[in-house]
């Protein structure tokens, strides 16, 4: 955990950041400690979409449409509760409050194999159809992984192939 001087310097660098053409201190309104995102899943268990990419994330392009399974936080240190910080859950101090960004700001991409149960499924019945037809392919046969329905993710080509120079570099260094 960061210590309140720490928290103040690394929080004014995070200001001047951007997420998704938004600045960092226009989402950390005053009174905001954090916010969680959606994640799209990258499942590392589907055939790769594109198996010829040097870089491990170019292989799985296609992920699942967002959802709320295994929710990430962005937060601000010096606004939550000490020792409260997890990867899904974070407790805010004093007035301080958590909100949800849309997608539209941020969602995050999440690489991983496939699980035999996800934090939703049991609320799979109370989806309304809607719901169901963006996240699940139509002849969904309660398979936790391949029923997923399937999206093509062009924002990662973009940033693979600005981080890919530079990935192959730092890999060649320290494999060798």
């Amino acid at each position: 955990m960061l210590t309140n001087r720490y928290s103040v310097r690394y929080e004014k660098a995070f200001a001047k950041e951007r997420i998704g053409g938004y600045k960092m201190d226009e989402i950390f309104k005053s009174d905001l400690a954090g916010a969680s995102v959606l994640v799209k899943m990258h499942m590392t268990s589907w055939k790769p979409s594109n198996a010829l990419s040097e870089l491990f994330l170019g292989k799985y392009l296609l992920s699942t449409a967002p959802m709320s399974d295994r929710i990430k936080y962005v937060h601000m240190p010096s606004r939550t509760k000490y020792g409260s910080v997890q990867v899904h859950h974070i407790r805010p101090f004093g007035k301080y409050k958590i909100t949800a960004l849309p997608v539209t700001q941020l969602v995050l991409h999440h690489y991983r194999e496939c699980r035999t149960s996800y934090g939703f499924s049991e609320k799979m019945d109370k989806m309304n159809a809607q719901q169901q037809n963006i996240l699940l392919r139509n002849n969904f046969t309660n398979d936790k992984c391949f029923g997923f329905k399937t999206y093509y993710q062009s924002d990662m080509e973009l940033i693979i192939e600005k981080i890919r120079t530079s990935v192959l570099e730092l890999q060649r260094k320290l494999l060798f």
